[in-house]
């Protein structure tokens, strides 16, 4: 493969991106921050992805959660990538038990406690249903702002992946207990989110690709749920971490090699596109994964330059 093919343009839906690279965890607007976004959309990255932003303030691993207010600050950085070439999306997450409860302490196992809980709490209907209807919103409002695309966080352990595990998922209700029960919550997330967007407005889902926590084989069930997010309107599936309470970081190459290969396994049983966490931010290692991995993107955490 031409070392150009990872700069080639991609459709998705009606929008084109200039490459085959997303770039994660994007922080908040400031000026420096917004340079950096432009530089970036200048260097060809294809698709700026936003730090996860929660969608309700139960759910946020901050003070604040995601507002309008917040949004239109986007607005002067979405129009000066946009200037620059570039596309820009907004990434909705629910952090479930991760969520930010006002603790603050200088005591490392207080901190520890608090990001690695020994067990979820059960969430009530009322709040479930909120919860979808809160993920919709905010897509809606995501377009309205004038993002790209959006995504919807489901890896990392956060709550959809809560819901998705057997090691956090404990209900005995509908949404709980076999595998097809633990499939409703996020596909209500992703009908609910499609229903409430313009018919080409991108939606992404990010699924997790290896449970680090207990190394549980999930290539069946990711595939499952990859199918059938397809089958309710999503645009696009982004493999990456699954549920880690190793507290080890950063990620070895044997953990991005099992996602790029829950990639290229989810890829032949769906016809939407998939693209892969693999973040080494090594362009020869990334154009090697476009060739030989069956994925169409690559994500990393920083720009590059070729040197």
């Amino acid at each position: 493969m031409e070392k150009n093919h990872l700069f080639s343009p991609f459709h998705l839906r009606n929008l084109t991106l200039q490459s085959r690279i997303i770039l994660e965890y994007a922080e908040n607007p400031s000026d420096k921050k917004t340079a950096y976004y432009v530089q970036c959309a200048k260097d060809q990255i294809g698709l700026i992805m936003t730090n996860g932003e929660a969608d309700t303030p139960a759910g946020s691993n901050r003070e604040e959660a995601m507002n309008t207010a917040e949004l239109d600050e986007w607005r002067p950085v979405i129009h000066r990538v946009h200037e620059a070439g570039g596309a820009i999306a907004l990434q909705l997450f629910h952090t479930g038990r991760y969520a930010y409860k006002g603790e603050k302490s200088s005591d490392p196992a207080a901190s520890s406690a608090r990001l690695y809980p020994d067990k979820p709490e059960k969430m009530e209907l009322h709040d479930i249903y909120q919860s979808i209807q809160a993920f919709a919103d905010g897509a809606l409002k995501a377009r309205e702002a004038g993002f790209d695309a959006v995504e919807i966080g489901a890896a990392e352990g956060y709550l959809i992946h809560q819901f998705l595990s057997p090691h956090t998922n404990k209900r005995t209700d509908q949404w709980g207990g076999t595998f097809e029960k633990r499939l409703h919550f996020p596909l209500a997330v992703a009908r609910h989110v499609r229903e409430y967007t313009d018919a080409e407005f991108p939606i992404i889902f990010h699924l997790s690709g290896r449970d680090l926590s207990n190394h549980r084989d999930i290539e069946d069930e990711t595939i499952t749920l990859a199918e059938q997010l397809e089958a309710s309107g999503i645009d696009m599936l982004h493999i990456g971490t699954g549920l880690n309470e190793t507290r080890r970081s950063p990620l070895s190459s044997e953990d991005y090699a099992c996602f790029i290969k829950a990639a290229s396994a989810i890829k032949n049983h769906v016809s939407i596109p998939v693209a892969a966490s693999y973040e080494r931010n090594r362009m020869e290692e990334a154009n090697k994964i476009l060739s030989d991995a069956d994925v169409d993107l690559i994500s990393i955490d920083k720009c590059w330059k070729d040197n």
